[in-house]
């Protein structure tokens, strides 16, 4: 006959078992998830690339610059942050109307709901 502690401890057992597999099932929902964003930006990241490319095209034969004409504009605009690390950041946007600080994508407050002033947002600043 089994005891009542080895039958509580046996339900405690797959209690923890089924817990145990709901989170496992939940992270690998979740880890699938991440997957397909992340091939997702690689796509985007790709298509830039070869957007990019015909852009470069285009000017290496219309203008008849070189690679390094190139480079040496690359260089000048990874300083307008102030730092030389091949990005280029923003600081933050403050809103004329209420002071608050946000991001340069947004077309609009998130605190106040105001408009951004006219030509304060470029197609850039939505890549």
């Amino acid at each position: 006959m089994t005891s009542w502690y080895a039958m509580a401890a046996n339900a405690e057992r797959t209690g923890a078992t089924l817990a145990a597999g709901r989170l496992a099932a939940e992270a690998s929902a979740r880890s699938r998830n991440v997957e397909e964003q992340l091939r997702s930006y690689e796509r985007r990241i790709e298509f830039l690339s070869l957007i990019c490319r015909a852009m470069w095209s285009f000017i290496e034969a219309e203008k008849g610059m070189t690679l390094a004409d190139l480079q040496h504009r690359i260089d000048d605009l990874d300083q307008l942050d102030g730092k030389t690390d091949n990005r280029l950041r923003y600081e933050p946007t403050k809103c004329q109307q209420c002071g608050n600080t946000y991001h340069r994508k947004h077309y609009h407050c998130l605190y106040c709901g105001a408009l951004r002033p006219e030509g304060d947002l470029t197609p850039f600043d939505r890549v």
